[in-house]
């Protein structure tokens, strides 16, 4: 699994050569929708989990289980946005 951080230089640049307006502004609001918005909620979760780890040990579970939600279906967003993306344009042998 890669760690490194993306250039958005390198990106801009990419997305300007190879995309059009349209299909640029639809693939953002996809990813601010359905993979930022889960992931910055999962930031939030783990803030809170910290928390009730020092406050409230008897309800980190019910937690844990709430950021397991939450991680699984920014997970299945991920997959299934590139799974289309896939889709829409496979590659030919």
């Amino acid at each position: 699994m890669s760690q490194q951080r993306l250039n958005a230089d390198e990106l801009i640049a990419e997305f300007r050569e190879l995309l059009t307006p349209e299909v640029a502004y639809r693939i953002e609001r996809l990813l601010h929708t359905y993979v930022a918005n889960p992931v910055t909620g999962i930031f939030t979760q783990v803030e809170i989990i910290k928390r009730t780890a020092e406050r409230r040990p008897e309800n980190l579970s019910a937690e844990l289980d709430n950021l397991q939600h939450q991680v699984r279906r920014a997970s299945d967003n991920i997959v299934t946005v590139v799974r289309a993306l896939a889709a829409a344009f496979p590659k030919e042998d």
